[in-house]
């Protein structure tokens, strides 16, 4: 379990070093699941002008402003880590969907997260879905439903237990159209 205080913020240019990082971590390791980080350019996002680009594109992405078609508005935090000596590590990210599409009902949900790899199977996943819950609860964002939407493939099992710690109530699997694997869909009351 994480020993030093652990929180969710909103990406910010003081913490570009940490999230580069995390995200350069996180690409170098293979992962067999999608993830939106996978698809960013490390390279460019370390220059900070291309940076502060990024954390523009996810301030819009908040407002619901120049969405990519089948997008819906969502809520980005980095789950942070402060050290001993002051300094913060980007431990992973948490993407709070504001609304569901017909593909989120499905797969995807209100909340979907990625943790770095050398940060996993040590209890912030749990601390994560925990934070992020709160700040649902809180309305930060509001979302569309009195109940958080989470979903997993039926192999993660570190995912489902998440979930299921977390107060996840499981509602059914889905068969999903490009894979073998079924999704799972958990509901989560935040009220």
């Amino acid at each position: 379990m994480p020993k030093n205080a652990v929180f969710l913020l909103k990406p910010q240019l003081a913490h570009h070093r940490a999230f580069i990082d995390g995200l350069s971590e996180l690409q170098a390791h293979q992962h067999e699941r999608y993830y939106v980080e996978e698809n960013l350019d490390l390279a460019q996002l370390s220059n900070k002008k291309f940076f502060k680009e990024y954390l523009a594109y996810l301030a819009e992405q908040e407002l619901g402003i120049n969405l990519a078609p089948n997008r819906v508005p969502q809520s980005i935090y980095w789950l942070m880590e402060e050290q001993t000596d002051g300094q913060l590590v980007w431990i992973g990210r948490v993407s709070i969907r504001h609304r569901l599409n017909d593909k989120l009902r499905k797969i995807g949900g209100h909340v979907g997260y990625v943790i770095r790899p050398s940060a996993r199977r040590q209890g912030y996943g749990s601390r994560l879905l925990a934070l992020t819950l709160e700040k649902i609860r809180q309305h930060q964002p509001k979302i569309d439903t009195k109940q958080a939407l989470l979903t997993c493939d039926e192999t993660n099992l570190g995912s489902k237990k998440i979930i299921e710690k977390n107060g996840g109530i499981f509602a059914n699997s889905l068969v999903q159209d490009d894979s073998p694997v079924r999704k799972l869909r958990y509901w989560v009351p935040y009220t």
